[in-house]
C-alpha cells in the first residue's frame, strides 16, 4: 500500500461539525467530497465535455452511477487527539479593521449608525450576536455556554459554533494499492490538493477566509513518493498565488483554477486577525451591492442558490500572515453566461477577458 501524509496547520479558525453543530467533528468523507469539487476546478479545463470529466473523476474518487469503487482512501485526523477547541460562547475575534454601517431598525423604525468589526462580517453565521431566543435560553440555564463572566447572557458577538483553534495540527493521509493509480492521476491529485490549500479552506465559511490551512510537512511510504508529492504541492501552491491564463470565449461553465483572477493581496500582518480583517475591507469594496441584480450572483446568491465565485484565504509567510482574494469566473447558470457582468466586475473594457 502506498501513502502520502500531509501535515497541515490551521491558520484561521475551522468550523467543522456533524449532526451536533455544538461539537467539532472532523469527518474524512466530507473532506474527500470537498476534494472532488477542487479536482473539477483544478483539472476541468483538460476535458472536452462534462461527461469525460465525470468519467475521469469516477476512476479517481469512485461513482455509484458507474459502479466504480475509488482506489483512493482519504483519512483526516486531528493530532494530538486531545486537541483544544474554541468553545461556543467565547468572545468573537477582533482586528483593527472596521467599517461604517447605516441601517434601519425594523422593530423601532429608526436609523442606526456605527462602526462594526470587519471580521464579524466575514464570519457571520458561526460568529454573531446571540439572538433574543438564545439569550433567553442562556438566562434560563438551557444554554449556559452563552453566559458571560457576570452570569448574564452575552449581548456582543461570540462564537456560536465551536472551532478548531489556529495552529491546530491535522494529519491528512492518502493511501492507494500499489499500481492502482498511474502517474497522471497522482499528478492530478497533488494539483488538486495544492489548489485547495492555496485558494480554499476547510469547513463552514471557508470561502470567506475561515478554515485556511498551511502545508507544514509531507511524509510518504517511500522517499520517491514523498519527494514527488512535496515538490508538486509546493511548486503548484506558489504558482496559484499568481494570476491565471486569459479567460476563454465563452467563459468556462464551472469554476476553473487555470483562469483565476487575483483581486487583492494584503500586506503582511502580524496576526491572522489583522490579515483577514484587511481582506474583509477589500472584499466589501468589490462585492456587488444588493441592488446590483446583474452582478451580485458573482459573490453568491440565496435564490436561486449559487455559491460565491470569489474566494478568500489567509496564508502564512514565515511568521507573518497574508490575505488573498481570488475570483474564478464562470457561467451564472446552466444557460446564462453573464459575460458582461463578469467584465464589469473585473474592470475589463468592452467585454474583454484578457489580462
Amino acid at each position: 500500500m502506498n501513502f502520502v501524509e500531509l501535515k497541515l496547520n490551521t491558520v484561521t479558525p475551522v468550523f467543522l461539525g456533524g449532526a451536533n453543530q455544538r461539537e467539532v467533528e472532523v469527518r474524512s468523507p466530507s473532506v474527500k467530497g470537498l476534494l472532488r469539487w477542487w479536482w473539477r476546478a483544478s483539472e476541468g479545463h483538460r476535458f472536452p465535455s462534462p461527461a469525460r470529466l465525470a468519467e475521469a473523476e469516477a476512476y479517481l474518487f469512485g461513482s455509484a452511477a458507474l459502479k466504480l469503487r475509488s482506489p483512493l482512501r482519504v483519512d483526516v485526523k486531528v493530532t494530538p487527539a486531545s486537541h483544544e477547541t474554541i468553545p461556543r460562547g467565547q468572545p468573537a475575534p477582533t482586528s483593527s479593521a472596521q467599517y461604517s454601517y447605516r441601517r434601519r431598525d425594523r422593530r423601532e423604525g429608526t436609523i442606526r449608525e456605527g462602526q462594526a468589526q470587519a471580521l464579524h462580517y466575514l464570519g457571520y453565521g458561526p460568529i454573531r450576536i446571540p439572538s433574543r431566543e438564545e439569550q433567553a435560553a442562556a438566562e434560563q440555564g438551557r444554554d449556559p455556554a452563552l453566559l458571560g463572566p457576570d452570569r448574564r447572557p452575552r449581548r456582543t458577538a461570540v462564537y456560536i459554533r465551536p472551532a478548531l483553534k489556529p495552529g491546530t495540527l491535522l494529519a491528512m493521509r492518502f493511501a492507494w494499492p500499489h499500481r492502482r493509480l498511474d502517474s497522471q492521476q497522482l499528478d492530478e491529485l497533488w494539483r488538486t490538493c495544492a489548489a485547495w490549500l492555496a485558494l480554499g479552506g476547510l469547513g463552514c465559511r471557508s470561502r470567506k477566509g475561515f478554515g485556511s490551512l498551511h502545508l507544514r510537512d509531507v511524509c510518504g511510504s517511500d522517499a520517491q513518493v514523498r519527494e514527488h508529492a512535496e515538490r508538486a504541492l509546493r511548486e503548484r501552491i506558489e504558482e496559484l498565488r499568481r494570476p491565471g491564463e486569459t479567460l476563454p470565449d465563452p467563459l468556462p461553465k464551472w469554476p476553473q483554477v487555470i483562469y483565476r483572477r487575483i483581486l487583492h493581496t494584503t500586506n503582511p500582518e502580524d496576526s491572522w486577525e489583522e490579515a483577514l480583517g484587511a481582506l474583509a475591507l477589500a472584499y466589501r469594496e468589490v462585492r456587488p451591492r444588493q441592488h446590483d441584480r446583474q452582478r451580485r450572483f458573482i459573490c453568491g446568491e440565496a435564490e436561486p442558490r449559487r455559491a460565491s465565485s470569489v474566494l478568500l484565504s489567509v496564508h502564512r509567510q514565515d511568521r507573518r500572515f497574508i490575505g488573498l482574494m481570488v475570483a474564478l469566473p464562470c457561467w451564472r447558470g446552466e444557460t446564462v453566461e453573464a459575460r458582461e457582468a463578469w467584465s464589469g466586475f473585473l474592470g475589463l473594457e468592452g467585454g474583454a477577458t484578457g489580462g
